[in-house]
């Protein structure tokens, strides 16, 4: 999950950004994706930044003391009021490597295309029978 090319160049590729929040009773993550976004790694963990940010925002009058760690593929958030009042959520990218809707849209797009095609051949084969057949025999006659 690296993002990048065997020469260290930065990869532009399809990321899902995650959340996974506590649940209320504290004894597991339930991941939730937030978005997806393609780009570089680099680009991808400054957008899952923003959605942190969001996140933090959204309880500004919270007086809990909050600590935000910068992890390997993302972040950790650790909200403590004390006792066992702790919550926390982890922020992580992840590269796409396989998607199921990839493979039924692009057998959707070719079976459009195949039926664009018959379409295209159907109009082709009218137009040629409406033209008008040109007699060739009546200009030679004209010729001589």
């Amino acid at each position: 999950m690296t993002g990048e090319a065997a020469d260290g160049e930065a990869r532009v590729v399809r990321w899902g950004l995650f959340v996974e929040e506590t649940t209320v009773m504290h004894n597991r993550y339930e991941p939730r994706e937030l978005s997806e976004f393609t780009g570089t790694r680099q680009e991808a963990l400054a957008r899952l930044e923003e959605h942190l940010r969001e996140f933090l925002a959204y309880n500004p009058q919270d007086t809990a003391r909050i600590r935000i760690y910068r992890t390997a593929d993302g972040f950790f958030y650790m909200r403590d009021r004390g006792g066992l009042r702790a919550r926390g959520a982890r922020f992580s990218v992840g590269e796409l490597v396989s998607d199921s809707d990839d493979a039924k849209k692009a057998a959707a797009a070719q079976k459009q295309a195949a039926k664009e095609a018959k379409a295209a051949e159907r109009r082709a084969r009218r137009e040629r029978r409406r033209m008008p057949v040109e007699d060739d025999a009546g200009d030679d006659a004209e010729d001589d």
